[in-house]
């Protein structure tokens, strides 16, 4: 994995049906594991960005419009763009990582159960402050 490409590096998707969206790196692929796939990285991004709450607005319409819902892809290395952020969260996230994205990462398929999970971290650090860079949809 080169300096930049490391674990918890946000990035810019340049291409395909998430382009323009954000996402962290998880993984790189070695070139000794895959030779075919050489430079392919591991993300997760943001499929929903959450929504704008005001002040008047009651608790549950708050909760609603904070969900985040994302996304799990293997991308080719080329087709993102590199930021100067690193996301805050990624030693926590690294244990449920570990534990749920070994087969995961196999087929690239999520159940419903681990799509909650995940959902449901990625909102609680919204929804603590951390990173808000990260969670504002990019605006161009």
């Amino acid at each position: 994995m080169s300096l930049f490409q490391q674990t918890g590096r946000i990035v810019v998707l340049l291409k395909g049906k998430y382009a323009g969206r954000k996402a962290i790196i998880y993984d790189k692929l070695n070139s000794k594991k895959d030779k075919k796939n050489p430079d392919k990285v591991y993300l997760f991004g943001i499929k929903n960005y959450p929504k704008r709450i005001i002040r008047k607005m009651n608790f549950e319409r708050k909760i609603r419009k904070s969900n985040v819902k994302i996304f799990f892809r293997k991308v080719n290395s080329r087709h993102v763009f590199l930021t100067r952020y690193i996301f805050d969260g990624i030693d926590s996230l690294n244990a449920l990582f570990e534990q749920n994205l070994i087969s995961i990462s196999k087929n690239l398929k999520f159940d419903s159960a681990k799509k909650k999970l995940f959902n449901n971290v990625f909102t609680d650090i919204f929804l603590s402050g951390r990173n808000k860079w990260f969670f504002k949809k990019l605006k161009f």
